[in-house]
């Protein structure tokens, strides 16, 4: 446990969704939550190993338990989808009116109801606005605006030790390193591995080395080193780290890539790039059919539409090698 927390002045827990890049994006609201509160103890609630892991050595994370409720703490930060904020009334009662109109607001959103404006300017939000700019703001700023926190992807952190470090520097050596991420390949914001496999080629012909991340069961994209459930959640993040370059489909990866201001080639489809994407990405956003994420059930298996996975269908190899073009020429690789 900290030390730190043996003298704090508050208790401030939260929760997030349990994957893995929801997580890691999580990190960095941890880190704005600690300059908030500078004395807290701060206590995550963890739903899987994978959890533990990603806050295991997080320097703002004083504590872990997976029985911690709302109920437990004085100042609760819930990330699960549209995020919301709960004070301890008696020792908050400004923020914690503030928070609960907000509250109202987005549960009044949701539920398809009206959201009178006034209500949300007197609290310093209108909501409606605010998820009106999701697609403009991205989902880090609408967080810390909605929580009134500061946090930038950059303040995304995962403990890696000097033995990942060591390995990433041995894989890599002196060679122009690119990564690739596409998920399990069977998603609906998964592109084609033939498609990728003449990516790779394009990019071995440039000068990298293409290195493959994700878990066992993904479709390996020929041509590339697979490293598919060969890393550890130590390594993927270091190796991408070493990297020049990064390319994929939207995922936990990415998301290192832009913590680590990794240039980053990233293909969207369902997932809305404003939402998802990173100032230091080269987006490529389908044509056509896009942004359906979340619009049916199963939305991430079967097309929300019916329309076969329109949208990275939309997506050329033409495309995404000329992004990598660009960002070989914007960041001097």
């Amino acid at each position: 446990m900290n030390e730190r927390a043996h003298e704090c002045d508050e208790v401030v827990g939260f929760r997030t969704e349990p994957f893995c890049g929801d997580t890691f994006v999580t990190t960095a609201f941890v880190a704005g939550i600690r300059r908030k509160f500078p004395n807290a103890k701060i206590i995550a609630r963890v739903e899987n190993s994978l959890q533990r892991e990603i806050f295991s050595g997080n320097p703002n994370i004083d504590e872990m338990s997976e029985s911690i409720n709302r109920e437990d703490v004085g100042v609760w930060f819930d990330f699960y989808g549209i995020p919301k904020v709960w004070y301890d009334e008696k020792r908050y009662p400004e923020q914690e009116q503030i928070a609960r109109v907000r509250r109202e607001e987005i549960d009044r959103m949701m539920s398809g109801g009206p959201v009178p404006s006034r209500e949300g300017r007197a609290a310093g939000m209108w909501m409606a606005a605010c998820l009106f700019d999701l697609l403009q703001l991205g989902r880090v700023k609408l967080t810390c605006m909605i929580t009134d926190i500061e946090a930038t992807i950059e303040d995304a952190s995962i403990y890696t030790s000097e033995k990942d470090q060591n390995w990433a520097k041995r894989l890599c050596g002196r060679q122009k390193v690119a990564t690739l991420y596409n998920g399990t390949g069977r998603k609906t914001w998964s592109w084609y591995v033939d498609r990728w496999s003449q990516v790779v080629q394009y990019l071995r012909s440039r000068g990298f080395i293409v290195y493959q991340l994700g878990v066992k069961s993904d479709l390996a994209v020929e041509g590339a080193d697979a490293l598919l459930g060969h890393t550890t959640l130590g390594q993927a993040p270091t190796l991408i780290q070493r990297a020049c370059l990064h390319v994929g489909t939207d995922g936990s990866m990415t998301h290192f890539a832009a913590a680590y201001r990794v240039p980053s080639v990233v293909l969207f489809g369902p997932n809305p790039a404003g939402v998802y994407g990173y100032d230091n990405q080269i987006k490529i956003v389908s044509g056509s059919c896009k942004n359906c994420w979340n619009a049916a059930p199963r939305w991430d298996m079967r097309c929300a539409r019916g329309r076969d996975k329109e949208c990275m269908k939309s997506i050329t190899v033409e495309q995404v090698c000329d992004a990598i073009d660009t960002a070989i020429q914007r960041f001097d690789l």
